[in-house]
């Protein structure tokens, strides 16, 4: 997800039908210019040069977001527009792309799901299915310590800065929800709000983080210096 204000201008934005790298390519109404879906950069056009700034997001069921938000509006679909016309693509872990495109780099399958962070020339990658098992992993990206999260088919980032304080967190309690504990000050924290539930920092919120779920191959063509880390 990206804001859409570019030099002070709001754009808006449409599918131009073209592929890069295997990727969506928009297109700005106001110029014409050519934009990426994965890193939000311009690839051709009058704005070359630009960059589209992430703004964080959630992805995760309907049903876990209708628990924590019960009052959202969602936009109806036809019953007709059911299913995803890319079922068989998903459950096909040999075919990445549309034209045979090969993983580029087999520190991974191809079509791993990863956890995904870019930050100031630095770019990361975490494996779905190891945060599954653990729940959490620390790490940095470029100068940020971030929590990395996996509750309840949820898969989040924050910032561990509290009060220009950097927390280090263990496992307190997983099945249900993760709740985590921070070690400077026994604070329990939600694994997915990122929110302080009880201790000194009750009620202070972790910052979220932008990122994104890649499949590896896509990601490792936009990010061929990415680090890969295992939880």
């Amino acid at each position: 997800m990206y804001t859409r204000t570019v030099n002070g201008e709001e754009l808006t934005f449409g599918t131009s039908g073209k592929l890069f790298r295997d990727a969506l390519v928009m297109y700005d109404r106001q110029t014409g210019s050519l934009w990426t879906q994965v890193d939000g950069s311009v690839l051709r056009g009058e704005l070359e040069g630009a960059q589209l700034q992430p703004i964080p997001a959630v992805q995760t069921t309907w049903a876990e977001w209708r628990r924590l938000h019960p009052d959202t509006l969602v936009l109806k679909q036809d019953d007709d527009a059911r299913g995803s016309p890319y079922a068989d693509y998903f459950r096909d872990p040999n075919q990445m792309g549309i034209a045979d495109t090969q993983n580029p780099d087999d520190r991974l399958p191809g079509k791993a799901l990863v956890i995904t962070l870019r930050e100031a020339g630095d770019s990361l990658a975490v494996p779905l299915e190891a945060l599954e098992r653990t729940g959490f992993y620390q790490t940095r990206i470029a100068d940020i310590p971030v929590l990395i999260t996996y509750s309840n088919s949820t898969p989040r980032v924050f910032d561990r800065r509290v009060h220009n304080r950097t927390l280090d967190f263990e496992l307190h309690r997983r099945g249900g929800e993760l709740i985590l504990r921070d070690r400077q000050t026994q604070t329990r924290w939600s694994g997915l709000t990122g929110e302080a539930l009880e201790g000194s920092l009750a009620g202070q919120q972790l910052p979220p983080v932008p990122h994104m779920v890649n499949f590896w191959f896509a990601w490792v063509a936009y990010n061929p210096q990415t680090r890969l880390e295992q939880p």
